[in-house]
């Protein structure tokens, strides 16, 4: 098959997907629900039966058949993967054997189809098995999205890990991934959210500040008190803004509980770019002098987050929303302390625990 015969493929696969016909706008369908192209779809486009036609149904058939196969894979837990891979070259020798066809090379499915369309019965024998195999995995796709909603893609073996994948998973399968905050199943009491305290934005402007001198966007420039406030006081009068200021007491390591301050600029932030979650962490410092104190490391203090604890333990959490239906990720930062990192006394170390949204 030439170059344009894989844009052939394509109108083909658009075509099973929408339903539509190319060139004869009065009929409103293909011509079957199978998974693979029918000979009059080939027609449609101007490509007469036979040969031709045959292998560019058989390769349609395979790209459906290798999408179908990685979205079931993306259903499964890391570890299932390679049992999984294997099944599927299992299956692979099976057709083979069947229809008396070689296997198939994964980077060059043209060649391959031409080889197989060649023998009408080779042919009709590879489009059945393949059709079922891809509804198959379809069904596998459905069914796992029917009963499961998260998976672990990282933390295998570490408690927190599973145990948070059981909460998450414990919720309705109706409910739409967990952005910008997580929810604690009532089974599952051995999380605790992290009670913050709200401030009066008005009452803390001085806080306010000294939390945004902080963030990367405002170190470079450092804008004196009466110029910053001056600008934030009047956004938050017009509404622009809804600043997001608390505290807590909590204890991030061996140091003890100590005062915790929570800023966001905008808490309409994460609703909006569906990204973060929480705010910008810093430590409230008493002696010698009263300051923040960044935590350092993947979420803190740069990039915000939230805190839940395990059985006394923090975790920072950071949920991401892409713009795919299923583009969802979540990860658990445990925290270390001064022993652990040398002089730094808050290390936010990357995500121990993360989690896809199938």
């Amino acid at each position: 098959m030439m170059v344009t015969d894989r844009m052939v493929i394509a109108v083909l696969l658009v075509l099973l997907a929408s339903g539509t016909c190319v060139g004869e706008v009065s009929e409103p369908t293909l011509t079957t629900t199978s998974s693979i192209p029918t000979e009059a779809d080939c027609q449609r486009l101007g490509r007469a039966a036979g040969q031709d036609c045959s292998a560019m149904r058989i390769a349609a058939g395979e790209t459906t058949l290798l999408r179908a196969f990685k979205d079931a894979l993306n259903t499964r837990d890391t570890p299932e993967h390679q049992r999984y891979r294997d099944e599927q070259a299992k299956w692979s020798q099976h057709r083979s054997q069947e229809c008396q066809v070689p296997v198939r090379s994964p980077r060059d499915i043209e060649t391959w189809a031409d080889t197989v369309a060649a023998s009408p019965e080779k042919t009709a024998c590879v489009l059945r098995i393949t059709e079922a195999r891809i509804e198959e995995l379809q069904k596998t796709l459905v069914n796992a999205r029917a009963t499961r909603r998260y998976r672990m893609t990282a933390g295998f073996g570490y408690t927190v890990c599973e145990a948070f994948l059981k909460n998450v998973n414990a919720f309705p399968i109706t409910e739409p991934p967990m952005v910008c905050d997580v929810k604690i199943h009532p089974q599952h009491g051995q999380f605790k959210k992290v009670e913050w305290e709200e401030l009066p934005i008005k009452d803390y402007v001085q806080l306010a500040y000294e939390a945004e001198l902080q963030l990367p966007m405002s170190r470079a420039s450092h804008p004196s008190f009466e110029s910053w406030s001056t600008e934030f006081l009047g956004q938050v009068d017009r509404n622009e803004i809804v600043p997001w200021l608390r505290r807590t007491r909590l204890a991030l390591n061996e140091r003890g509980p100590e005062t915790l301050i929570s800023y966001e600029r905008d808490s309409a932030e994460c609703a909006k770019y569906k990204l973060g979650g929480g705010g910008h962490i810093f430590v409230r410092r008493e002696e010698p002098k009263v300051k923040l104190e960044p935590i350092k490391g993947a979420v803190g203090s740069d990039l915000g987050a939230d805190i839940l604890v395990y059985r006394g333990k923090p975790f920072f959490y950071r949920t991401t929303r892409g713009s795919g239906v299923d583009d969802w990720w979540l990860g658990l930062h445990p925290v270390y302390g001064r022993d652990a990192v040398g002089e730094d006394p808050y290390v936010v170390a990357k995500a121990r625990c993360e989690y896809a949204f199938d």
